[in-house]
């Protein structure tokens, strides 16, 4: 919401729906109406175990490339390159697209009646 829409409903004292909401179906309104997502608590054991679950396969998958890479077989740690950095590219577009949903430069797809 804009900073002068939230001015707007401030100074009517009501939070009541525009004209342009009122024709909406009730399912995209408390779309339009949900909050940003929930805060995540850092210091808890599953980001603990990510990350050392994480830590310690970056650490294996480095000593097993350059031992590889030693015997000559330099496509290896290149396969792994390309592994890891797509995985990243995927977690990354996740973050970006829940960053840009809260913040509602877009809007979040409508769920299917068949999920």
């Amino acid at each position: 919401m804009s900073p002068a829409r939230r001015k707007q409903r401030r100074r009517r004292g009501a939070l009541a729906p525009t004209t342009a909401e009122q024709g909406q179906p009730q399912q995209q309104a408390q779309a339009q109406q949900r909050g940003p997502g929930a805060n995540w608590n850092w210091r808890t054991f599953p980001v603990y175990f990510a990350f050392s679950l994480g830590a310690f396969l970056g650490l294996y998958l480095g000593i097993i490339a350059s031992a590889l890479e030693r015997e000559g077989q330099t496509w290896v740690s290149t396969g792994i390159f390309i592994a890891i950095a797509i995985m990243l590219g995927l977690g990354l577009s996740r973050l970006t697209t829940n960053w840009l949903a809260n913040r509602r430069f877009i809007k979040a797809r409508q769920k299917k009646a068949g999920r």
